[in-house]
């Protein structure tokens, strides 16, 4: 599984999602997702046309409550 870390930069998110599909397109990786995106990300990439990640990791602890997307 490849992971992109953080969607922090909104020029590049598309492309390194992209990047992603064509690892997993080569075999590289059997799954491929996100961490830390938020809806409005996942909406960027679904708009876009692009395959929805499989996963979605996120950070949860008692310092770092997260709405629910």
């Amino acid at each position: 599984m490849y992971l992109i870390h953080a969607p922090f930069s909104k020029e590049k998110r598309l492309e390194q999602w992209r990047a992603l599909i064509e690892i997993k397109k080569m075999g590289k990786a059997k799954y491929i997702g996100v961490c830390n995106y938020n809806k409005s990300h996942i909406n960027q990439i679904k708009n876009a046309g692009f395959s929805l990640p499989e996963v979605n990791q996120i950070e949860l602890h008692p310092w770092s409550q997260k709405k629910i997307l």
